[in-house]
């Protein structure tokens, strides 16, 4: 039982109200095309923390459908020790990692811990694709809330929490604000067939549960 409290504490992520606005203000600039940022904090006990948010520029051929960050402002977080994940929006789909977003994933994956997507439009998590054994979709269904969050929390869209889909329209100044959150996940890798042939980190994105402070 205490193993199973503190799998589901560290699915936590605490979103701080100063950074959820410095969110929505970026989201606001850009009503069209995709916005992304570095979400800045720690982990602790009881899950991880984002104390703030900083924008990056999105360099993406298409920034309507997709993000890329600059380089020369990415790069020197890379060795920021306060980099816990990023954040990036999707303008006019759900807040639910696109087939893009997947194949994106290990690029980030081995220095973040939180994955965060924001929109205006509610997830149906008909284009999320959950993990494939029975086992882990059954730790996230029971990881869901009996009740509804109060109003410090996220409200989860969908209470089987499979597409980790958050409403947060209570709280915020936007109309309609829906956050995806999500923690990073690794795949169980098969043994390599031979010393010679390591096998490479197989990465994904697992719904958690959000909360405002």
């Amino acid at each position: 039982m205490t193993d199973l409290l503190s799998r589901e504490e560290n699915k936590i992520i605490h979103l701080a109200s100063t950074a959820l606005r410095q969110i929505e203000a970026h989201m606001v600039s850009s009503p069209v095309a995709e916005v992304c940022g570095v979400l800045l904090g720690k982990k602790a006990a009881g899950g991880m923390h984002i104390h703030s948010y900083r924008r990056l520029r999105n360099v993406a051929p298409d920034p309507l459908h997709h993000f890329s960050f600059a380089p020369e402002e990415w790069i020197p977080y890379c060795w920021d020790s306060e980099l816990i994940g990023i954040f990036h929006s999707h303008p006019f789909t759900s807040p639910v990692p696109s087939v893009t977003d997947r194949e994106q994933l290990p690029a980030f994956a081995s220095m973040i811990s939180v994955y965060l997507i924001g929109s205006s439009v509610p997830g149906s998590g008909i284009d999320y694709e959950p993990v494939q054994t029975t086992e882990r979709i059954t730790e996230k269904i029971a990881l869901a809330p009996s009740q509804p969050f109060s109003t410090s929390h996220a409200h989860l869209v969908n209470q089987s929490a499979v597409n980790g889909i958050h409403s947060l329209c209570d709280i915020s100044s936007l109309t309609s604000l829906y956050i995806g959150a999500y923690k990073i996940g690794k795949y169980l890798s098969s043994p390599p067939n031979s010393a010679d042939t390591p096998q490479p980190d197989l990465y994904m994105l697992e719904p958690a549960l959000l909360q405002i402070d």
